[in-house]
């Protein structure tokens, strides 16, 4: 930005049109690149969205085959009896919070880099405090689903209990 606001102060200053066109023209080039690399991290973020959504989803349909319910009061037990199937939803829940390594904390670090570097603080703020809930919903889901123990009361496992899973 402190580029860009110099080197128009030297285009006016400066008597060459062509100096001034070369400048511009460096200028636009330079946005195109930044709009570039926008739409580069952007379709990064959509892409890992889908594909950590659309895991999480299929993790559900096998619990729901599993559990014969969705409901996370009738859930639990899911790690002691199905360990991967455990590690196939928390990778992708903590990939979708934004935490790194994963994945999904390049593709919010970009957004959050774009929008500091354009000055969209409030779009900044919201994105983490959206990353917080995720997380939150996310850990939620994990407790109630796989870490609690089954309860006495709660139903016995009604599908297949395949150890691959």
């Amino acid at each position: 930005m402190r580029t860009k606001v110099v080197g128009q102060l030297l285009a006016v200053v400066l008597q060459s049109g062509k100096v001034r066109q070369d400048w511009d023209t460096l200028q636009r080039f330079r946005l195109d690149i930044w709009l570039f690399a926008g739409i580069i991290n952007y379709l990064f973020y959509i892409i890992h969205h889908i594909i950590v959504k659309t895991n999480l989803f299929l993790i559900s349909g096998l619990v729901l085959r599993l559990r014969a319910t969705h409901q996370l009061n009738k859930l639990g037990g899911l790690y002691h009896t199905h360990p991967g199937l455990a590690s196939l939803f928390l990778i992708p829940a903590l990939s979708l919070a934004g935490l790194p390594p994963l994945s999904g904390f390049f593709a919010k670090l970009a957004l959050v880099r774009a929008g500091l570097e354009t000055g969209q603080f409030a779009i900044v703020a919201v994105a983490l405090g959206v990353s917080l809930l995720t997380l939150f919903s996310m850990m939620k889901i994990w407790n109630e689903a796989f870490w609690k123990p089954l309860g006495e009361n709660d139903p016995p496992p009604a599908g297949g209990t395949s150890p691959a899973l």
